[in-house]
């Protein structure tokens, strides 16, 4: 029997699928796509193919986030993954802290990173000092960011205003990162006990594994850095950060490039005696400084004359703000390797001021080519009022 198809029938043919323009694009087009999109649109156009979804994968894996709480069973996970994720991690956010599993379990934290092979940056909120982190190893991390979690808890009820005392953070804890070039600190005493250690020597022995070996089950790994083995940080940024008698920063290391930023309510930390003795004489080694306070009103500037005594002979970039703008005789006193200055100053409504800001820009450059007979400075001064603050 021949069955004839109605008019109003339902078509029942389907239409061959016409792929995507996007498959069609060569893999550089489809990573740089991928660099401009939200990740809310990535999740979609990585179902559009496999080579989609594998240019995709890299922005939606890259920054890891993760609690102490979600860290062992990610670990499992990552450990029997057949899809390769963990080699698509390249930035680790340890986004809440725990007392508790920082002291008890730092090896998940190893471990963990041991899966990530393109790992190399590590953010993390600490509960208490970083005394813990002795027992942490990763040699590939080249950029760490420690805050503490003393200030993750003051913003959250919106205190601006630094606490009474701040924990303390040690560098030479952070031994079981020897690549770390770059390190972020925020909200810390920073420290370096090694520096009154004639021997350099430490015995790290994990809490996790004390009882063991007072069982006798299993022995207790020691780790004894020694001071050819200490943290090489070249890139040191110190957010609302102090350091106290007798620590200085030039004990903790070689330090080329320095950033020193102070927020507003932390701004009591500039008084302190050691901070003074930083400005006036940053670490030799420096190449580029940043001293950063909050711009106020001119009367509140700090008024002493920064790089008073320095032995800096190495510095390139200069960037201060916060200070009383300084005389000639600063310029006078600057290295000859120096060749951007850029300071920034608070002023009152008289335009004039900005006109004068001019003028001693040009005076900084002259007196500097004059006493170091070194190339022309490019110097930016920059004003602000009190209304744009």
């Amino acid at each position: 029997m021949v069955k004839r198809r109605l008019e109003n029938e339902t078509e029942t043919c389907h239409k061959r699928p016409t792929a995507s323009p996007l498959t069609r694009l060569p893999a550089e087009l489809k990573n740089a796509i991928c660099d401009h999109l939200p990740k809310r649109d990535i999740r979609t156009v990585s179902l559009v193919s496999h080579d989609l979804r594998h240019a995709a994968c890299d922005k939606l894996f890259g920054d890891f986030y993760l609690t102490w709480d979600t860290l062992a069973p990610t670990r499992d996970y990552l450990a029997s993954d057949t899809c390769g994720i963990a080699g698509y991690i390249h930035t680790l956010h340890i986004t809440k802290h725990s007392s508790y599993a920082e002291w008890h379990y730092p090896e998940l934290l190893s471990e963990f990173m041991a899966l990530c092979p393109q790992l190399a940056n590590v953010t993390m909120v600490i509960s208490g000092s970083s005394a813990w982190l002795k027992y942490v190893r990763c040699d590939r991390v080249t950029n760490m960011t420690v805050v503490s979690g003393q200030v993750q808890r003051l913003q959250t009820f919106n205190n601006v205003n630094a606490p009474a005392k701040q924990i303390s953070f040690d560098i030479d804890h952070l031994v079981g990162f020897p690549a770390v070039k770059t390190l972020t600190l925020e909200g810390f005493t920073v420290q370096r006990d090694s520096i009154l250690n004639k021997d350099g020597v430490h015995e790290i022995i994990p809490l996790s594994r004390i009882s063991a070996e007072k069982d006798g089950s299993t022995p207790v790994t020691r780790l004894s850095p020694t001071r050819n083995e200490t943290v090489a940080v070249k890139r040191l940024v110190l957010e609302n950060c102090i350091w106290q008698y007798p620590y200085d920063v030039k004990d903790f290391g070689s330090i080329e490039e320095l950033e020193v930023r102070l927020s507003r309510g932390y701004t009591v930390y500039s008084h302190n005696e050691r901070f003074h003795s930083f400005v006036l004489s940053p670490p030799p080694t420096v190449k580029r400084l940043t001293i950063d306070l909050p711009v106020e009103p001119y009367h509140q500037q700090l008024s002493w004359t920064p790089l008073k005594s320095h032995r800096c002979k190495q510095l390139e970039y200069l960037s201060i703000k916060g200070f009383h703008l300084p005389g000639i005789q600063f310029a006078a006193a600057l290295p000859a390797s120096l060749k951007q200055l850029r300071f920034e100053v608070g002023l009152t409504q008289d335009k004039e001021m900005f006109h004068r800001l001019d003028a001693q820009a040009d005076s900084y450059r002259d007196t500097f080519t004059a006493s170091t007979r070194a190339r022309s400075l490019d110097v930016e001064l920059v004003g602000v009022v009190e209304g744009d603050r």
